[in-house]
């Protein structure tokens, strides 16, 4: 999978440093060496020619006769884990880099000092390859719908016989297996796994404090163990080989690399937290790739890149698991990103816009079963977008998506069903179901007519919302929604906006700052005589100050007055650097007043047109309903 640069337990890093050693092997026919992570080594074959071999993120190995290269093969985000040299036969075996861990190789045959290409295996996934008297076996899982990757139903076996320079495809044996929990433990330590609801928040924590959506880490936790770090005897889960895999989230890394770090091993096994996390960890990297857009290892970006969208994770996941031709939508049955966006839908309760295979822009280079981007890197889905629902903060008024059951407690009895759109306001922290089929969590809510209870995160729409301002058919819904789903304004702490109470000055500094983004450091001093350093919102109203957008009066800035119409004019223009003139004039606005100048520049750019066709409402005070509107008109426009 990868070892994350900033810390040196983790496993395959984008910069790990190490001092690439090169060792060189004399000459022998039959042979079988292993290859380290992070190790070039060189290889003499026979009559000068050699197999020199760079492992890292990004691996690869050349073969040369006498120094002219005559073959070379990439593996990118994968490394080359095994050289088997018989009979004058050359196996180079290859392992992707992920919870997949797709095995292949690479078959030639060497005359005197010439090389002949015999043959390029398909992906085989957690395969196992042996070489033994001209006969080449790989073993690997068998699965079946709803096995998880950690256990399969049975084992398949590929054989494959060469002679006389060829490779034959011989017999396909399926093997039952025991899965490990019916196995007799070696191991006398009986852990435990934590509850269903323990691993259910360590799963949503770690997701959150990575900024990845919960709903997508759980999936995956789900797909590689169905969320056990432990067997029924108590032994950690592994795969079947149990060289790798491991526990909940089935981190799998090279074997050279846990046979030098024995200490991440033993912590992976028997850590589940430690596991999610590095879990996090990895599945993060993977995204990352897309902040290259020059590397060969890139992955696209879906839309604009918000990690807070599922659909655009789509490609990270596939990373997870490998960049495997196994994972192409194009070319087979259900691919690992597909499954995990399956799980989503069916343990977590939410519906996700699937892409579209039939614009995916995906290669192969020669030989290798490796999936590359580079011809395109940007995709549009045209949505419904969904957004995670399990980062909901105290506070937050939403709407309800459909109907869905208020119940008394987290599972308790109903109390009624809500209806679609129905507002409620987040009164504490989420809850974590009991049931390990159950991936959504549960907020204690209130409802607008006060009614207290426990409602499932996938219902919650994700756009802030207020206890008496939800339907769309309020004047300046849209406007209002959009500056509170950017957190430009907010309500009160009993989840009401009130668009109809008049907004005092220091309310609009405050949503100047955030709309603008402007800074608000420290500052000896706020630039009014009645703003001292250590008030409430003395920042945000300094910042205003310098920004020029508060000029005050007599030096005074008077924060709980009312905002009138004709101030708020003023502000916005100064605000936007809004420019334009008209000859439109309001019958209450005085002739040459300071403030007329701006009221013509609002009704010249459309972004107000007064309280009726000859009136502005000059002295009247702005409502917080309006000035939003106008606030959302502005920052549409010029922002």
């Amino acid at each position: 999978m990868g070892i994350n640069k900033n810390s040196i337990m983790l496993l395959i890093a984008l910069v790990f440093v190490f001092c690439n050693s090169t060792i060189s092997y004399a000459e022998t026919n039959n042979r079988k060496i292993d290859i380290k992570y992070n190790e070039s080594v060189t290889i003499d074959l026979k009559s000068g020619l050699e197999l020199q071999v760079a492992n890292a993120d990004n691996s690869s190995y050349k073969i040369l006769n006498e120094g002219e290269v005559l073959y070379v093969e990439q593996v990118s985000q994968g490394i080359i884990e095994k050289v088997h040299i018989e009979n004058n036969y050359l196996l180079v075996e290859s392992r992707l880099l992920g919870s997949g861990s797709y095995v292949s190789f690479d078959l030639f045959y060497l005359e005197d000092a010439n090389l002949i290409d015999i043959y390029h295996s398909t992906d085989f996934t957690r395969g196992i390859v042996t070489y033994e008297n001209n006969e080449i076996s790989v073993t690997y899982p068998k699965y079946v719908e709803n096995d998880e990757s950690a256990e399969s139903s049975s084992l398949e076996v590929q054989t494959f016989k060469l002679s006389d320079q060829q490779i034959v495809l011989g017999d396909k044996t399926i093997e039952k297996v025991e899965t490990k929990s019916m196995m007799k433990s070696n191991d006398f330590n009986n852990y435990k796994n934590p509850s269903a609801s323990e691993i259910n928040k360590m799963i949503t924590e770690a997701a959150n404090a990575k900024g990845i959506p919960p709903e997508i880490l759980k999936a995956i936790a789900w797909q590689e163990s169905t969320w056990r770090q432990f067997d029924t005897n108590g032994s950690p889960i592994t795969n079947l080989e149990g060289d790798g895999g491991f526990g909940i989230m089935q981190i799998t890394l090279p074997k050279s690399y846990l046979s030098d770090h024995p200490e991440v091993e033993h912590q992976l096994k028997y850590d589940i937290k430690y596991n999610i996390q590095k879990g996090a960890e990895i599945l993060l990297e993977k995204w990352n790739l897309a902040a290259n857009p020059l590397a060969e290892t890139a992955l696209p970006i879906i839309n604009n890149g918000s990690k807070d969208k599922l659909e655009n994770w789509y490609f990270a996941i596939m990373a997870y698991n490998g960049r495997s031709k196994v994972n192409d939508p194009n070319l087979g049955p259900e691919t690992y990103q597909e499954t995990i966006y399956r799980h989503i839908q069916n343990q977590g309760l939410l519906s996700v816009t699937p892409i579209d295979k039939n614009v995916l822009d995906l290669y192969y280079k020669p030989n290798s079963t490796t999936i590359y981007f580079g011809n395109k890197l940007n995709y549009n889905i045209p949505g419904p977008l969904t957004g995670t629902k399990q980062s909901f903060k105290k506070g937050q008024v939403l709407p309800t998506t459909s109907v869905v059951n208020l119940r008394e407690h987290p599972e308790g009895e109903l109390i009624r069903g809500l209806e679609k759109g129905e507002p409620v306001l987040v009164t504490g922290e989420k809850v974590y179901p009991s049931s390990e089929y159950n991936h959504y969590v549960l907020y204690p809510v209130k409802t607008r007519d006060g009614e207290t209870g426990y409602v499932a995160s996938s219902y919650l729409g994700s756009k802030n919302s207020f206890l008496d301002f939800s339907s769309p058919d309020n004047r300046g819904f849209e406007e209002v929604s959009a500056l509170a789903e950017q957190e430009i304004i907010g309500g009160f702490s009993d989840g009401t906006f009130r668009p109809t109470e008049t907004l005092t000055r220091v309310q609009a500094a405050l949503m100047f700052v955030r709309a603008l983004n402007l800074p608000t450091p420290d500052v000896p001093e706020t630039g009014f005589s009645d703003v001292k350093v250590g008030d409430n919102f003395y920042r945000e109203i300094a910042a205003a100050k310098e920004a020029g957008i508060f000029r005050g009066a007599g030096g005074k800035f008077n924060k709980s007055d009312k905002l009138t119409r004709s101030e708020m004019a003023a502000v916005l223009v100064r605000s936007f650097e809004i420019k334009g003139s008209s000859d439109k004039r309001f019958k209450d606005v005085p002739a040459g007043h300071q403030f007329e100048s701006a009221i013509q520049t609002l009704y010249a750019n459309n972004i107000t047109s007064g309280i009726n066709d000859t009136e502005y409402g000059f002295r009247k005070e702005i409502t917080r309903r309006d000035f939003s509107i106008l606030l959302y008109r502005a920052l549409a426009k010029y922002n």
